[in-house]
């Protein structure tokens, strides 16, 4: 059996554009900043273009003046469907992303963010368990932020789009 996570949580909402317009946005890890509070940027490595599973990127985040970097791994790369990477790949996992999109009503998309950490990452070592909350607490909340920007970026898309 598998230990349990050291922190976890989710966001939901629902999407007025159809889920591969939706996955299309969330796979452009180069726009990622735009959503993210946390994360800047991403680029992809060893040069990958899109997300298949066993390409990896590189994550530039920032905290206020805390900027890091992280290598990640796609692990789920289904369009329309769900896209999941893990932090320091399959083989040395520190946190997985997962976004899970599913029709909802007319055309819309129901969809999901959420987060495992899987141990302790290596800035945080060290740290109470009530800042480990905290940190739980804020990658909660960055998952609703995610995800309104992602509602307001893919609702004007496919406005925009013909037909």
């Amino acid at each position: 059996m598998a230990d349990a996570p050291i922190m976890q949580g989710s966001a939901r909402t629902t999407i007025a554009a159809p889920p591969e317009t939706v996955y299309g946005l969330v796979a452009q890890i180069e726009r990622m900043g735009e959503w993210s509070p946390e994360c800047e940027r991403g680029e992809w490595d060893e040069g990958a273009a899109a997300p298949e599973v066993g390409t990896w990127f590189t994550g530039h985040n920032r905290i206020g003046g805390f900027e890091w970097q992280t290598r990640s791994e796609v692990v789920a790369a289904d369009p329309g469907r769900e896209l999941a990477w893990t932090v320091g790949g399959r083989e040395h996992p520190i946190t997985t992303w997962r976004y899970t999109f599913a029709p909802s009503g007319e055309g819309g998309t129901d969809v999901e963010e959420s987060f495992v950490v899987h141990v302790v990452p290596p800035p945080l070592r060290g740290n109470t368990e009530e800042q480990l909350r905290q940190r739980e607490m804020g990658l909660q909340a960055a998952c609703g932020e995610t995800l309104e920007k992602l509602k307001a970026a893919a609702e004007a898309l496919h406005r925009s789009q013909p037909g």
